[in-house]
């Protein structure tokens, strides 16, 4: 399952589509109320404090969770065991995590080479 991204790429996307959200909100109010109440440099931060808080407390949660909803499932068990990261590959969708269900580590990829019933083994 290398070919996932990692959890700073992931937090890099969370930071964009966190940012692009309060940055289309900031213009809506500043264009209603006429006055640059929200400038760029509060958008910015407001959008790391958000990032990290929905990162943390995503985190703690789908952990927590998985822990005490999954702890006996042998399938839950084997993912983390191959590598699945529960909350980074099962908590974030798209646009964060745009991996396909099999780079997730979530089913096996169906095989599309058939050899021919002539070959022999």
């Amino acid at each position: 399952m290398s070919d996932r991204p990692s959890r700073s790429y992931l937090m890099s996307r969370m930071f964009c589509t966190v940012f692009v959200i309060v940055f289309v909100i900031s213009l809506f109010w500043n264009t209603l109320s006429g006055k640059n109440m929200f400038p760029f440099k509060i958008v910015f931060w407001v959008s790391v404090v958000l990032t990290i808080w929905f990162a943390f407390c995503g985190w703690i949660g789908v952990t927590v969770g998985s822990h005490v909803l999954l702890k006996d499932d042998p399938g839950f068990q084997k993912w983390k065991d191959i590598g699945g990261r529960p909350f980074w590959d099962g908590g974030l969708y798209w646009p964060i995590n745009t991996s396909s269900d099999v780079v997730r580590g979530f089913v096996e990829p169906e095989p599309k080479f058939v050899p021919p019933a002539s070959w022999r083994y």
